[in-house]
């Protein structure tokens, strides 16, 4: 069977009275040879029996059926089906001209081009009434165009001349682009055009811009363009704004072009605070639900004005290190925090704080230092989400080639980062392994610093290495740590390996940095013939931090673990030597939490996971003298045993 010459995509959604008029268009379409694809999105009106009429009569229409998702997850849900040389967007309350899929294809096929943008006539639903036409002009090319050019330079035409409009309606795309550049609109995202055309303008090949009008737009009151304005719209400009600028991370095009993405993506901005002004108080204090990517609270904040990127220089680098800091009641630290990061002799980096909705002094703080060094970023939490849920707000908010956390009570070295990036780039490294040092609030001094085993520096010693190493393997989930500090990662492996925190109270890192050490291709070590060089030092003993609150969640670093064994095996990374480090690994902490309970109610909680489960799932009761790396451990594995697993009296 052929392939259609064009996919047109129609999400449906509420639109009974205005959806027959569209199909309508399409079905009467000059050129034949195409398939529609409606994707009734949970419509509680007659939509959906409309559809199926159509459908009925005309075999090109195809109707995927889906709960209540958006916009976006609609045309998503009909780009993975559909099967047309082009792809062609229309809205299911507007219609095409007879002849405006005939003129695209045979524009295209003529020209060999990948991208078509064009104008659009508006019409008024009879419903809403305008004293001034301001879509027309809106709609209308204030230039004239025609001649066939790359993508970009379309783009820098249009957004320069003052003529650029989002609507992914007003293009036409050769869907084998779309699919290579793996293009799709953000699930949940309000004006989620603004972003999904602004990417398919500039990765177009050869595009021609037409001051034709294919497209008949409707306008009727109380739609996205025409309705109220509601926080969702702010954030949805907000991300598009953040994404668009993420997107740019590391790219550069021809000086006109930067020109044109540096006044859109301002664009985009001003319109964020723009429509923020326009917000009503019942609505900034109105119960939002989880927004898909962008957490609603950053669009709580008046927009901070150092979210703005310097866009004046026409080129977006990129800082090195994007330093991240989730920042609960850390009055007492977080200023000696940050002040270590200013200090720092590689000075190109980023710092993201977030807030995590402290009732002490740090907002305070926090905006201080961001009013202080322009490079420090803030970021709020109405409800506290804990450390693992903090890290992953900011990171979505991170722009550097690394990822580095720290601990809002923590400090390092001035040559920390430094170092840290050296090695990552002489080794290409994916994570950056280093010894750490324990401070100690109580007796202010380094009680402690960590130690790398001889068997992973002798493996070390020639340069990178993986947990493919059996060597390296029977020590990755002893020697490393599982906190994220003292640790640098390359973040596009952090996105292509899709890492997150677990949003967990305590052990959320666990999980995180596990995985990164075991899945990474080069693992590099800081410093790896000793440890007196350590540049990063992690408080301890101070009142407030997650060791201090064990009693509370005895066995959650139990579920941390489980979670990473699960995924390591399902990503097939877990070998016999690995899941002998694991074995390890688990009754280490194990002993270690039990030693700090103070709760006797905890310690059974721990005592109880651990002969229930624990023990077997992760192979701790088949270790034997020679399995178990640490005498001392043994021996109380050896005395646990003997008591019948009873950890203290009055287990039952």
């Amino acid at each position: 069977m052929n392939k259609p010459l064009v996919s047109v995509i129609v999400p449906v959604y509420d639109v009974e009275q205005f959806l027959p008029q569209c199909l309508d268009s399409l079905v009467a379409q000059t050129l034949r040879d195409i398939e529609i694809i409606c994707v009734n999105d949970g419509s509680p009106d007659a939509s959906g029996e409309i559809l199926a009429r159509y459908a009925a009569q005309d075999p090109r229409i195809i109707v995927i059926d889906q709960p209540n998702a958006g916009l976006s997850v609609a045309r998503n849900n009909a780009l993975d089906r559909a099967s047309g040389k082009y792809v062609s967007f229309v809205d299911s309350d507007d219609a095409l001209k007879p002849d405006a899929l005939e003129t695209l294809y045979n524009r295209c096929e003529a020209d060999s081009l990948d991208h078509v943008i064009f104008a659009a006539q508006v019409f008024y639903d009879g419903a809403y009434s305008v004293e001034k036409d301001v879509w027309t002009p809106y709609y209308t090319h204030k230039h004239k165009y025609g001649e066939i050019k790359s993508g970009p330079e379309a783009f820098a035409d249009l957004v320069l001349n003052n003529d650029y409009v989002y609507a992914a309606q007003l293009r036409f795309s050769l869907r084998s682009r779309i699919e290579t550049e793996k293009l799709r609109f953000w699930p949940g995202m309000i004006h989620e055009d603004n972003l999904f055309s602004f990417i398919n303008d500039l990765t177009a090949h050869r595009a021609l811009v037409m001051d034709e009008k294919p497209y008949l737009f409707r306008k009727r009151a109380d739609s996205i363009t025409t309705g109220t304005v509601k926080l969702k719209h702010v954030a949805g400009y907000l991300l598009a704004f953040m994404e668009s600028l993420r997107y740019m991370q590391g790219k550069t095009f021809a000086p006109r072009v930067m020109q044109a993405i540096e006044k859109d993506l301002n664009r985009k901005y001003r319109t964020a605070c723009r429509d923020y002004a326009k917000i009503s108080k019942e609505d900034l204090a109105a119960p939002l639900p989880p927004f898909a990517g962008l957490p609603w609270h950053i669009a709580r904040e008046p927009l901070r004005k150092e979210w703005r990127p310097a866009l004046s220089s026409r080129s977006f680098p990129r800082p090195t290190v994007s330093v991240i800091i989730p920042a609960f009641n850390a009055q007492a630290h977080i200023v000696e925090c940050i002040e270590s990061l200013r200090s720092q002799t590689l000075q190109d980096f980023e710092v993201i704080c977030v807030d995590d909705a402290s009732t002490d002094d740090t907002p305070a703080l926090l905006d201080m230092m961001a009013l202080l060094d322009r490079r420090v970023k803030v970021l709020r939490s109405e409800e506290r989400g804990g450390g693992g849920a903090a890290r992953n707000f900011a990171m979505r908010f991170a722009f550097g080639e690394f990822l580095a956390f720290f601990d809002a009570d923590d400090f390092a070295a001035p040559r920390f980062l430094e170092n840290m990036v050296a090695l990552a780039r002489r080794d290409n490294a994916d994570v950056v392994l280093a010894p750490s040092r324990r401070y100690s609030e109580a007796k202010r001094e380094v009680v402690r610093t960590t130690a790398f085993s001889p068997d992973v520096l002798a493996a070390a010693a020639a340069g990178p290495v993986s947990v493919r190493s059996e060597a390296v393997a029977r020590r990755a989930l002893l020697d490393f740590g599982n906190q994220p500090w003292a640790k640098l990662f390359r973040r596009s492996y952090v996105e292509r390996m899709k890492l997150s925190f677990q949003p967990i109270q305590r052990a959320n890192d666990l999980y995180f940095v596990n995985l990164a050490i075991v899945l990474a291709d080069r693992l590099a070590l800081l410093q790896a013939d000793g440890c007196e060089n350590a540049l990063y030092s992690y408080r301890v003993d101070a009142p407030g931090t997650c060791q201090a609150t064990n009693d509370e969640t005895p066995t959650l670093f139990l579920d941390a673990w489980r979670a990473f064994a699960r995924e390591a095996r399902a990503r097939g990374a877990m070998s016999p030597a690995l899941e002998l480090s694991l074995a390890n690994a688990v009754w280490g902490g194990a002993l270690f939490t039990m030693a700090r309970l103070a709760d006797d109610a905890a310690k059974m909680r721990l005592a109880r996971a651990l002969r229930k489960w624990a023990l077997k799932e992760f192979a701790i009761d088949a270790l034997t003298q020679e399995t178990c790396f640490n005498r001392k451990k043994f021996e109380e594995l050896e005395r646990f045993r003997a008591s019948g697993w009873q950890m203290f009296d009055g287990i039952a």
